[in-house]
């Protein structure tokens, strides 16, 4: 669902209309954390136009921006990444799940992931204040713990098995060969390449 959205940007009518519930998204959050944080939203629009030679899909104004909600409403769309999660759980309850189920849990949850993604004018006003700067490293960081988390969870196993597979097979060529272990390493890791 995602690499859809992401393909039908060759293509702007198709990419609008793959899109526009990301966009939706995207500037609803928006304008709730202007609403919460007393920003004074004072429009919104998710029907697409042409500013500047550029397609802008969507924007929310407000009337009251400061160093604190002018940043909070700048990444108001990073709520979005939770709500895949939440709505999975929320579909599969401890339960098997089917096609109607999981088609539009998909299709919702790739809209919402889309429309997590900053739009170049929502970094320039978060990089503008030091909160938004500080909470892009945090969340960088954050991010990029979990996936190196991920990473090891998922691959670890792997290379832990391939690791062992490959000490036994240097150890037998070694007995095999009358070579030392450090040679046998020497001459499997050039096999390899």
């Amino acid at each position: 669902m995602l690499g859809v959205m992401v393909r039908s940007a060759g293509s702007p009518r198709i990419h609008f209309i793959v899109t526009w519930p990301a966009t939706v998204m995207h500037e609803l959050s928006h304008l709730l954390i202007a609403l919460v944080t007393l920003a004074r939203p004072t429009g919104m629009s998710v029907l697409p136009r042409r500013v500047d030679g550029a397609i802008e899909l969507g924007r929310v104004t407000v009337k009251k921006a400061n160093a604190l909600n002018a940043s909070l409403v700048a990444l108001a769309h990073l709520v979005l990444l939770a709500l895949p999660y939440a709505l999975y759980a929320a579909a599969i309850q401890g339960r098997s799940v089917d096609c109607t189920t999981l088609i539009p849990v998909a299709f919702i949850s790739a809209s919402a992931l889309y429309g997590s993604i900053p739009s170049r004018h929502d970094l320039i006003v978060a990089l503008k204040r030091p909160l938004g700067a500080l909470a892009i490293v945090v969340f960088g960081a954050i991010f990029f713990a979990g996936e190196a988390q991920a990473m090891v969870g998922r691959y670890g196993e792997a290379v832990a098995k391939e690791a062992q597979v490959l000490k036994v097979n240097v150890r037998a060529m070694a007995d095999k060969s009358g070579l030392s272990i450090a040679k046998a390493i020497a001459y499997n890791a050039r096999l390899e390449l």
